[in-house]
């Protein structure tokens, strides 16, 4: 059986790539108290949820704390979860709110790690326009399925998309200039 698992696990496919309705019996069963099909569930956003805290909050201390938690809270309210969205919807949902409550209570830090001016950019939107510019530009999501996520209306999504747009534009721009008035250092040798 272990060994079977392990196989399924190799084949699994990126959660972008599943069609939501094979989730259905997966969730099913979980649901039904079935523990590896809702571990399979996790492993189908595993990646994807830590990336996203990851860019969302700048810290991987925190990203993998609300990772954790996003499972945690996905596994408590399973029986809540009635298919009236899609599981990755739902999945995301918990991420966001997680990742709302935190930027509201503290000031980040820029992780050392991945695009540091973009990660500077982002740390400087406000929750919501973080969460949906992530959603966004590294997921592709489309505006109708942010506004199903964050549980806000289409337009609301759209204004705060083009508010974390424009900011994120305003904010490149000045970067930009920022390095192009910056000497150039050439090393001697």
């Amino acid at each position: 059986m272990h060994g079977r698992f392990n196989e399924d696990l190799k084949t699994e496919r990126f959660s972008s790539e599943l069609d939501p309705i094979e989730f259905h019996p997966l969730v099913k069963r979980a649901r039904n108290g079935d523990s590896l099909a809702f571990h399979r569930l996790a492993l189908a956003f595993d990646s994807a949820v830590l990336q996203t805290a990851l860019r969302i909050t700048g810290s991987a201390h925190i990203a993998g704390e609300i990772y954790r938690r996003t499972f945690l809270r996905a596994y408590r309210n399973l029986p809540l979860f009635h298919f009236e969205c899609s599981f990755s919807a739902w999945i995301f949902r918990h991420l966001a709110q997680l990742c709302i409550e935190h930027l509201s209570q503290e000031s980040l830090q820029v992780n050392s790690g991945g695009d540091r001016c973009l990660a500077g950019i982002l740390m400087h939107l406000k929750p919501r326009e973080r969460i949906i510019a992530e959603l966004k530009f590294g997921h592709g999501f489309p505006l109708s399925l942010l506004s199903e996520i964050l549980e806000i209306p289409r337009e609301v999504a759209r204004l705060s998309f083009l508010r974390a747009k424009g900011k994120m534009q305003t904010a490149r721009c000045a970067e930009l200039s920022y390095i192009a008035e910056q000497p150039f250092l050439e090393e001697v040798t």
